[in-house]
Order: C-alpha cells, then sequence, then structure tokens
C-alpha cells in the first residue's frame, strides 16, 4: 500500500491489519531442531541426499552428529557442507527479520502482547533520530486508543497494544477488575458508534481506536498466534457484537491462520481443534488451514506469512 507517511490509520480507505497474539513470539525463536529439520527437508528437496540415506532417530542423537551425518550422506561432501552451512544462513536470516516482514505487509498491528518484540528497533530505520521503543504511548490511560507511532521505510506505522504495555506497568490486563473494568468501556463504544440508531447520526472522530478495525469498510484483520481462548471476553464480545451487524458492513474480513486437523494426530486434540473451528466460523471468521504445519512453532508462523503473501499477492 502507497499511503501518505503522515496519513492517520483512519484515513486509510483500504486496509490490511495483523492482530497478533503471545504465539507469534515463537517465530523469532531459533532452536536447533527446527534448524536442522529445515535444512533435511531442503537437501531431500535439492536431492543433496536422498530419502533412502535419511534416519529420523540421528536427530535425537546430537545436533554435532546429525550435521555430519548429512554432510557425509551428500553426494560431494566438501559441497553438501557448503550447501549445509549456507541452508543454516538462510534460516536464521529468515527467523531474524521475521518482525521486519511484519512491518512490510502492515502498517497496523494490533497485539495482546506486553512486550515490545513487535517494535522495530534497527538503528538505520530510524528517522529524526526516532527509536520507537523509546518513544511514550498516546492515550495511555485510554485503553481504546493506546498505540504507538513510528516510521517504517518513510510509511507511518501504528501498533495498539489492547491489554497494555510493560512501559507502563498500570496499563497491563491481568485480573478480573481490569478485563470488566475494559469490557465496560467496550460495550460502551461499540454501541455508541456502531448500533444501528447512532449509526445514522453523523460524527466524527479525530482518532481512531483498536476496536474500529473490527467494523470498518474495506478492512482485512488477519490474526496470528492468538488463541483466542474463553478468558478473552473483550474480544469475544466484539466479534459477536459484529457478527450481528455483519450485513451492514461493507466488505470486513477476519482471517484465522491455524494448524491443518489433518496434522494433529491425537484424536482428542482433534475434537478440540474441530469444535474450536467450528465456533470461529459461526462468528463469521474465515480460518485458513495452514499445509504441513505440524505444530505451533516458528515454522507454523513462517508459513502463515508465505500463505498471507500469497493472498495478497
Amino acid at each position: 500500500m502507497n499511503q501518505s507517511e503522515n496519513a492517520e490509520p483512519h484515513l486509510r480507505a483500504e486496509s490490511r491489519i495483523l492482530l497478533a497474539g503471545n504465539g507469534i513470539s515463537d517465530a523469532q525463536k531459533i532452536q536447533w531442531d527446527d534448524i536442522l529439520r529445515y535444512v533435511q527437508d531442503k537437501m531431500l528437496e535439492t536431492k543433496d541426499i536422498s530419502e533412502d540415506d535419511f534416519n529420523e532417530n540421528v536427530r535425537s542423537v546430537s545436533p554435532t552428529l546429525f550435521f555430519e551425518s548429512l554432510c557425509k550422506k551428500s553426494s560431494d561432501s566438501k559441497e553438501g557442507e557448503k550447501r549445509l552451512r549456507q541452508l543454516v544462513k538462510e534460516y536464521v536470516g529468515d527467523k531474524s527479520n521475521f518482525v521486519h516482514k511484519l512491518w512490510n505487509m502492515y502498517n497496523v498491528i494490533l497485539t495482546t502482547n506486553f512486550d515490545n518484540n513487535l517494535v522495530i528497533s534497527k538503528g538505520n530505520l530510524y528517522e529524526n533520530n526516532e527509536n520507537p521503543k523509546e518513544k511514550h504511548l498516546t492515550s495511555e490511560d485510554n485503553p481504546l486508543y493506546r498505540r504507538l507511532d513510528f516510521t517504517y521505510d518513510k510509511v507511518k506505522k501504528s501498533i495498539f497494544f489492547i491489554h497494555g504495555y510493560f512501559r507502563n506497568p498500570s496499563t497491563i490486563c491481568l485480573g478480573f477488575e481490569q478485563y470488566t473494568y475494559n469490557l465496560k468501556r467496550i460495550e460502551n463504544f461499540v454501541i455508541q458508534e456502531y448500533s444501528e440508531k447512532n449509526s445514522k447520526k453523523k460524527k466524527s472522530r479525530k482518532s481512531i481506536s483498536w476496536i474500529d478495525y473490527f467494523f470498518k469498510d474495506n478492512t482485512t484483520i488477519d490474526i496470528l498466534g492468538l488463541s483466542l481462548c474463553n478468558e478473552e471476553i473483550d474480544l469475544w464480545w466484539i466479534l459477536n457484537y459484529r457478527k450481528k451487524i455483519l450485513n451492514r458492513i461493507k466488505n470486513n474480513k477476519i482471517n484465522y491462520y491455524d494448524i491443518s486437523n489433518d496434522e494433529i494426530k491425537d484424536e482428542e486434540a482433534k475434537a478440540k481443534h474441530n469444535a474450536k473451528t467450528k465456533v470461529l466460523k459461526s462468528f463469521g471468521i474465515n480460518v485458513v488451514s495452514v499445509a504441513k504445519a505440524k505444530s505451533y512453532n516458528s515454522d507454523f508462523y513462517s508459513l502463515c506469512l508465505k500463505t498471507i503473501k500469497q493472498k495478497y499477492a
């Protein structure tokens, strides 16, 4: 999207929004087992090694022995080692740049996380010596408008901390009292802004709330790493109300990215997964099954990003 650098989020006619939960942090984790599985799969793809040469149990012995095993099973041991090291570089680079990939795709991110993991901090991206991680939140005392604005690649970006931000401990949503308080504010806001009676009244606001994206025309929300458990009553309340008035919203979509049910082997887990999928669909949410994702690990989120890129291409 080619929005002006100075454009406010609420002035964008069409938006792609990311709603990110705690699981998204896994996308940046680098673990030996994941690295070696990636290397093995790539070497099988390019026929540097064959299926007959590979033994699943080798990886459980030690990463070092597995590394040597892959090199020696390559048709050319020296070239095999060179190829393997290049694949490790690609994998680690991919994980290290994950947050930058998100901000290349989205101008607005909503998150239930309290931490800084989604805030860009690379020095050469600052403009006017701006350090996003040291900036103050807007509307710190109002959970509906609380966000951090910064510039990335000459485009204004915004991240809404809907359950609080660790630099402002009083904003962090933890107990029932705070969730209930937030829910009351959410209900009052939504009824005032989006009930059929009030929506006919012409009104304008200077700032946008994170809630608005669930009701804005021509808006798509992609959900990643958010379990939407029963305790997240504030989000479920919004989704429930949105479903009631969905016929009045033009082209507002929510995509929930999840593991394909076919990848789940445990029957009890599969039944729970099926039930959750049905509930999400009943709320007007499009559940996107991500193939080849065997668990909610770092590779799952990389696959999600690839799926999203293909969808928006």
